[in-house]
């Protein structure tokens, strides 16, 4: 999410989405509280799910807050806080604490271990992101991360959903990369034209001036 914001105006743009995010966070809290079942429902495709793209909007936040500076960080802090909300919220209502106290005493399974973190920090630079460089941003990652992946973790094993990665698996098939082919192809057809446009236009301006 933040990779594909890496560009001018990524950071307003942004913004709207984590607006909208904080938007839906609400709304899940107040559909799928009332009615629990709803968090069974899964989409028709077996790597995605609301809760797969809750965390992955958690995980954005925690890392706007933490690691990356920019005009986005305040919102992201709205978006955490409502996001959050609505996974503690739903882990009581399936009575996931023992889980979530399970999942903690054993340490749980480390989600952005540090050679990930700093593969995952690489990416971010390789985009364009400016990153806080402070010594003390993976620990205040670290403390972002324990307030959420608890209780994400525990309706993942409950609702058999699993979570999302940091980083990409090696090999795994990106589909915005065909959407981002087709529009650095459509791109370069736009400017192509415009050039072949400006200079009929000072051909005409031209031809009309003789005249």
């Amino acid at each position: 999410m933040l990779r594909r914001h890496a560009f001018t105006g990524g950071q307003e743009a942004l913004v709207v989405l984590l607006i909208e995010w904080e938007r839906w966070a609400a709304e899940l809290l107040e559909s799928h509280v009332s009615y629990p079942i709803l968090c069974y429902y899964r989409s028709q495709h077996d790597n995605q799910s609301w809760l797969s793209a809750l965390t992955a909007v958690l995980d954005s936040c925690a890392l706007l807050i933490s690691v990356v500076p920019g005009a986005a960080s305040r919102q992201a802090q709205l978006t955490f806080a409502m996001a959050r909300h609505a996974l503690v919220d739903l882990g009581h209502v399936f009575h996931l604490e023992q889980r979530e106290a399970q999942w903690k005493a054993r340490g749980g399974e480390e989600r952005l271990p540090p050679p990930s973190f700093n593969l995952l920090c690489g990416f971010m630079a390789e985009a364009g992101l400016r990153l806080c460089g402070d010594p003390d941003s993976p620990a205040r990652l670290h403390a972002l991360r324990a307030l959420y992946e608890p209780h994400a973790a525990a309706l993942a094993d409950y609702l058999g959903m699993p979570l999302p990665g940091w980083v990409p698996e090696p090999r795994a098939k990106d589909q915005w990369k065909t959407v981002e082919a087709v529009r650095s192809q459509a791109a370069a057809i736009f400017e192509e034209s415009a050039v072949s446009d400006q200079a009929t236009a000072r051909h005409l301006y031209t031809e009309d001036h003789r005249a």
